[in-house]
């Protein structure tokens, strides 16, 4: 037992002196770094027009003080918002039709909004579901509020009342209790206001998947050159084997160490054990593929040919950066093959 601790202290050291592994772990930080610095640093939002053709609520007054990605600028003349957005002062323009508000509450909603764009803009595409998540929210305040007084409890106190129901109404919208969905993968924010950084974070996690199984591949070219130079000639199948996995868990390892490093610096990480049992079990994948991989790809110099090729499908189809698979559901399959997918 004593021998085999030395000869796994020997690799680690040995993988250690490795330009490659600090090449990665150097990237992957600097990335994580660009990653949090470049969102802390950006400012964006769509400035979006509305406009209500029915009589004024507060429903407008209310998206107007919303605070977000989406800000929300009340308009009563439609002739100024079309001139605005084609002078790009504004993103897009919504005209809630007359009827809107009775239609929401039959659920008839074909023709009740008019959107105001650019030819070809693809803002709409970016922001109707914002919008009309929004709208929806606040609607759904305003239905509330005339439910409360068609029952005549309130008469007389309407403006306590609506003070009333607010408060409450807000409290239970952010707790999830008027609004919820079922989602596994993390912690939900029901704050309501998203920032930048809440979009570009979740590419942390993709990138720290990418380098763990980079680092796995590298291991393995590692494990058959000491192969091919005959360091293994005494081992038996087994040995070999057992070798094998060893060489590559010790890169693996290291990495997602690192990676850790980089969810916790970076805000990723939650603060829980179940996280480092998934980063556990996804060690173990990631070391399971790549030995799966050198039995697969025999040839030394295909096999490190292949890891450019293994390392931008990962990047592309395992929504890193986007998720192809919505687009193209064909892709799933292949997304599917590399470890990266199940991080």
């Amino acid at each position: 037992m004593k021998k085999i601790f030395t000869w796994f202290l020997l690799l680690l050291k040995r993988q250690m002196k490795k330009p490659s592994l600090y090449l990665i772990l150097l990237c992957m930080a600097g990335i994580t770094a660009f990653i949090v610095y470049g969102a802390s640093h950006f400012e964006l939002d769509f400035t979006v027009g509305v406009m209500e053709r029915q009589a004024e609520s507060k429903v407008l007054e209310r998206l107007c003080d919303h605070e977000g990605l989406v800000r929300f600028v009340s308009y009563d003349d439609e002739k100024k918002m079309r001139e605005d957005v084609q002078a790009s002062r504004i993103y897009a323009g919504y005209v809630f039709e007359e009827d809107f508000d009775e239609k929401l509450r039959t659920g008839e909603l074909e023709e009740t909004v008019t959107v105001i764009s650019t030819p070809k803009s693809v803002i709409p595409m970016l922001t109707n579901e914002m919008v009309f998540s929004y709208v929806l929210q606040e609607y759904a305040y305003e239905h509330l509020l005339q439910d409360c007084y068609e029952t005549g409890y309130f008469e007389g106190k309407e403006e306590e009342a609506e003070e009333s129901l607010e408060e409450y109404y807000q409290k239970y919208l952010t707790n999830g209790s008027t609004f919820s969905a079922v989602y596994k993968g993390g912690v939900i924010d029901r704050s309501g206001t998203k920032t930048i950084y809440d979009y570009l974070s979740p590419m942390i996690d993709g990138m720290v998947a990418v380098f763990i199984f980079l680092s796995g591949l590298c291991g393995v070219i590692l494990f058959r050159r000491d192969r091919d130079s005959g360091a293994f000639s005494r081992f038996t199948g087994v040995q070999t084997v057992a070798a094998g996995v060893v060489e590559v868990f010790i890169p693996v390892f290291v990495t997602a160490m690192m990676g850790m490093g980089c969810l916790i610096c970076s805000g990723r990480y939650m603060g829980n054990g179940q996280e480092w049992l998934h980063m556990a079990g996804y060690i173990l994948l990631v070391v399971v593929s790549c030995m799966v991989f050198h039995y697969i790809i025999p040839n030394r110099a295909m096999f490190a040919a292949m890891i450019p090729v293994f390392f931008l499908a990962s990047l592309m189809f395992c929504h890193v950066f986007i998720n192809l698979n919505t687009l193209f559901p064909q892709l799933k399959y292949i997304s599917m093959l590399l470890p990266p997918y199940y991080f």
